[in-house]
C-alpha cells in the first residue's frame, strides 16, 4: 500500500504451503483490516459454494478465481448468475464443455508451431476438468496414448457425431 499499490490479491497460503489445501480465508479478513486498500480473496475457490463461504469468511467483496475455472469453466458464469438472481445453476453440462475444449485444441494448433502443443495442452485441461466431469476422466483416458493432432480432433468429431 505504501508502494502505491492500489489493490492487493492474497493467495491465502504460504509458499512452502503452494496450492496445497486449504487456504486460509481467515487470514484474508486480517489483512483486510491491515490496509486501506480493497482485498481481493484467492485461494481454493473451486464451487459457487467455496465463492459465497471465502466472501462470507475474509469480508473481500471480490475474489479471484484461478484452478477452479480451469476444472469448471462456467464457475464465473454461474457466481454472475446468483449475484443477479440468488439462485444456483447447474453447471454447463459435458458436451458443451467437451466442445470448448475442442475449440481449445483447434487454437493451439493454429498457433504451434507443430509439434504436439495442441494435444498437450488439451490432456493437460481434460486431467484439470475430472475434478468437475466425470465424463472427462473416460476421455482421458481415451487421448492419453495419442500424440498428433489428427487423431485428436478425429476423436472430437466423433464424439460431437455420436451426441
Amino acid at each position: 500500500q505504501r508502494g502505491g499499490a492500489q489493490e492487493l490479491c492474497v493467495h491465502a497460503r504460504t509458499k512452502v504451503e503452494g496450492y496445497r489445501p486449504p487456504a486460509h480465508w481467515e487470514w484474508l479478513a486480517r489483512i483486510r483490516e491491515a490496509v486501506a486498500i480493497p482485498v481481493v480473496a484467492n485461494g481454493e475457490v473451486w464451487t459457487l459454494e467455496d465463492y459465497r463461504t471465502i466472501r462470507d469468511i475474509s469480508g473481500c467483496d471480490t475474489v479471484m478465481i484461478g484452478r477452479g475455472l480451469v476444472s469448471c469453466p462456467d464457475l464465473g458464469a454461474r457466481i454472475r448468475h446468483w449475484q443477479q438472481t440468488g439462485e444456483a445453476q447447474q453447471q454447463a453440462p459435458w458436451a458443451v464443455v467437451l466442445g470448448w475444449v475442442h475449440d481449445l485444441a483447434q487454437q493451439c494448433q493454429l498457433r504451434a508451431e507443430g509439434g504436439n502443443y495442441a494435444v498437450s495442452r488439451t490432456k493437460q485441461w481434460v486431467k484439470m476438468l475430472q475434478r468437475s466431469y466425470g465424463e472427462a476422466e473416460i476421455f482421458f483416458s481415451e487421448i492419453r496414448q495419442l500424440n498428433d493432432f489428427s487423431s485428436l480432433d478425429a476423436l472430437f468429431l466423433q464424439r460431437k457425431s455420436a451426441q
